[in-house]
């Protein structure tokens, strides 16, 4: 999912022809800013799923949501 988060993300920049950050602090666009945050809590909507679906109490899905997350921060900033 992470691959796919990132892929977005780069669709997004290629429909919006952002290419530098420094495009998005010059010029504030709403609709980005919806986008954005709507890709952001369908992403931990998942992991929270994920890690709800796998553990048995609590302590143990608290420990898969760290662990889930920890791997999609690595496959999407890699």
């Amino acid at each position: 999912m992470a691959y796919i988060e990132a892929a977005v993300v780069v669709y997004l920049r290629c429909i919006y022809s952002i290419s530098d950050i420094k495009v998005i602090l010059m010029s504030f666009n709403p609709q980005i800013v919806v986008i954005e945050i709507g890709r952001e809590l369908a992403t931990m909507a998942m992991l929270l799923v994920t890690s709800w679906l796998s553990g048995r109490n609590h302590q143990a899905r608290l420990g898969y949501m760290f662990f889930a997350f920890g791997l999609w921060d690595i496959f999407y900033y890699y």
